[in-house]
């Protein structure tokens, strides 16, 4: 019997040691300079494919969401809003769709997004036509450009699909990607996430 009583103690030492141990840790204020940015992530595995045109695997798709941009995205509640695009509509039900992009959204090396970098990121991935093209680009009949920030997309006809495919039409800086792109990622610019 004593000896049982000895092993409650100990154990009961050692459980108040623990929790005095983590009081203390959860009590210290970070160390981090106040300008100083940092970004902490923690995932279940690494982010082993930041090619876009293919599918995102593990947490890639996670990563991907907080670093590159969509026009639309998808709420807790599985609905449409705003993403790169302020607001949208179609004028005939349907066909057409006219994306309103925000303005002064930038991409991480500084430089602005505008809708040409939406039109050449629709074009790249079905020219390219792997991963996810065949969500984005289905149907799909023309993407253009009518100014700086705004993107009219042409489907051949009405599709109810159409919106929530956008979610996975990650919109990539034109430039960078014409001039660094060389099978490899030379630094990820994406738009910095919702």
């Amino acid at each position: 019997m004593e000896k049982r009583n000895e092993w409650v103690a100990i154990a009961v030492v050692a459980v108040v040691a623990m929790l005095i141990g983590v009081a203390i840790i959860a009590g210290v204020p970070p160390t981090e300079k106040k300008n100083q940015k940092t970004l902490l992530v923690a995932i279940s595995s690494d982010v082993n494919n930041w090619y876009l045109e293919q599918f995102a695997d593990g947490d890639a798709r996670f990563v991907w969401a907080q670093v590159y941009g969509t026009l639309v995205r998808l709420d807790v509640d599985m609905s449409m809003v705003p993403g790169l695009a302020s607001s949208w509509y179609t004028p005939d039900s349907g066909k057409n769709w006219i994306f309103n992009l925000t303005q002064g959204v930038k991409f991480h090396d500084g430089s602005e997004l505008k809708a040409s970098d939406v039109v050449y990121s629709y074009d790249r991935l079905k020219t390219i036509g792997e991963g996810y093209a065949y969500l984005a680009t289905a149907g799909v009949k023309e993407v253009k450009a009518v100014d700086d920030y705004t993107v009219t997309f042409t489907l051949d006809q009405p599709n109810a699909l159409f919106l929530p495919s956008l979610v996975r039409l990650y919109v990539l800086n034109e430039e960078l990607v014409r001039h660094c792109w060389v099978g490899f990622v030379a630094g990820v610019v994406g738009w910095g996430g919702p």
